[in-house]
């Protein structure tokens, strides 16, 4: 009995035994892997891996942690929020593959007739705002104005006297629209005319007048409303992407909702 009472004391030291080297073995395998490193270390390691996006990421956040926060409705347009970003090796010109483009930066440019589409809304203004300051090239671009305006035809069409009325009241007013906005476009020095086209398919008459110009470059803004009309036969921007000659640069008005927030707020 005494023998079994001290192996049972053997049991129960050697069962302590390695229940403590178990704890003492898990500090010593914390302490194997690297420490964290502190904030002057990581900095050099980010600095060695910079590349040239690294400036753009790091504004990025400070605006995104000064901004104040903005309703869940608005959307913050930024590609440095999501994604990872890489580095791009350097590639000597002379092994650059050919290409059909310009030879270099000091030839001249082709001359472009642009054609700006806007309508009596509050986002026709910020349209030619945005393409003066980053689409029209001084001593190149010729600018051309258009805008659509319905028919106003009845069962019996043009014949009748209300009708004609209100026809020449929307070619007014379609006139006086294209004057207001061609005026800071002619003050930046630019050849700009303006084109008011009468109707009722307002998609297949602004297709049709781009082939006729020859435009090279059309422009527009992603109207949000819709008629009833446009809801049967569907959206002019979709339309005007699929079947315009010339390439379509679509204005969103998601900017300009961001910028007039963040105005707001501050």
């Amino acid at each position: 009995m005494a023998n079994n009472g001290k192996s049972d004391t053997a049991k129960c030291q050697t069962k302590q035994e390695l229940a403590g080297s178990e704890a003492g073995s898990s500090p010593v395998a914390s302490t194997s892997r690297p420490a964290p490193l502190d904030l002057q270390q990581q900095q050099l390691v980010d600095d060695e891996a910079s590349n040239i996006f690294d400036r753009l990421v790091a504004l990025n956040m400070d605006k995104d942690a000064q901004s104040p926060t903005l309703p869940i409705t608005t959307s913050h347009p930024s590609i440095f929020r999501t994604g990872t970003l890489i580095e791009i090796p350097d590639i000597p010109s002379q092994n650059a593959p050919r290409r059909g483009r310009r030879k270099s930066q000091l030839s001249e440019l082709k001359p472009r007739l642009v054609a700006i589409c806007i309508k009596a809304d509050a986002q026709a203004e910020y349209i030619i705002d945005w393409v003066l300051q980053n689409e029209l090239v001084p001593g190149r671009d010729r600018v051309v104005l258009v805008n659509v305006r319905q028919a106003a035809n009845g069962i019996i069409g043009d014949l009748t006297v209300s009708n004609a009325s209100k026809d020449d009241a929307e070619r007014a007013r379609s006139h006086d629209l294209l004057r207001k906005h061609a005026v800071p476009i002619k003050q930046e020095g630019f050849q700009i005319k303006g084109v008011s086209i009468r109707g009722v398919d307002v998609r297949g008459e602004l297709v049709r007048k781009l082939i006729e110009l020859k435009c090279d470059l059309a422009i527009t803004g992603a109207h949000t409303t819709k008629s009833m009309r446009e809801r049967l036969t569907g959206c002019k921007i979709t339309y005007l992407v699929e079947n315009s000659p010339c390439p379509v640069l679509v204005v969103g008005n998601g900017m300009q909702k961001y910028k007039r927030d963040t105005a707001e707020s501050q």
